[in-house]
């Protein structure tokens, strides 16, 4: 497990969230082109697809409001 300043975003989010988000961050699903779709992200992470997307979508809006609240 990595750790983050208190300050960082990524220390607002719980530990699977992060752990999702930074998968996909490194396996290239915000590429564009994606590198590797969700389902194959899921796969890599022993998660079923819709799991995946669910923590993805939820790590992303918790970034989204932080950011565009300060």
């Amino acid at each position: 497990m990595q750790a983050f300043q208190p300050i960082s975003p990524l220390s607002q989010l719980t530990e699977k969230k992060r752990e999702v988000l930074l998968a996909a961050y490194k396996l290239g699903y915000y590429d564009i082109p994606r590198k590797i779709t969700s389902q194959e992200l899921a796969e890599r992470l022993c998660l079923v697809d819709s799991t995946v997307v669910e923590h993805l979508r939820k790590a992303e809006q918790r970034l989204m409001t932080r950011l565009l609240e300060q």
